[in-house]
């Protein structure tokens, strides 16, 4: 349904709450396919492991640059949300995900949003 709504009105920018969850896989797929798709990754940063994994999805679908931090206030405390995303980073884990990475998600992604291409 988002994939024909993003098709039919290319001009606008749809953002998509929570990653899609449960869907992100389906989630990174309609945003490879549209530009004008962007998602949150708020209530995410409490669950670090799905976190971790819709950003290898994001990293590896090469749409990081329209994913856009968000904590989900009131239900999570902004600072703290931010400290955990960027905690994403020193997960050991086999696929790391680049500190610049999410400091460019926390730090530069609204920005995205609110201008004009």
């Amino acid at each position: 349904m988002i994939d024909k709504v993003a098709r039919e009105f290319r001009d606008t920018k749809i953002l998509l709450a929570h990653f899609g969850k449960p869907w992100m896989n389906e989630t990174v797929e309609v945003m490879m396919k549209n530009r004008n798709v962007f998602a949150d990754i708020s209530t995410l940063t409490v669950k670090p492991w799905q976190l971790y994994n819709g950003l290898r999805l994001a990293v590896e679908g090469h749409v990081t640059d329209r994913l856009v931090f968000g904590s989900d206030f009131p239900s999570f405390e902004p600072r703290q949300a931010a400290t955990d995303f960027l905690g994403i980073a020193d997960l050991a884990m086999p696929l790391p995900i680049e500190r610049a990475v999410l400091e460019d998600i926390l730090y530069n992604r609204p920005f995205d949003l609110i201008l004009p291409d």
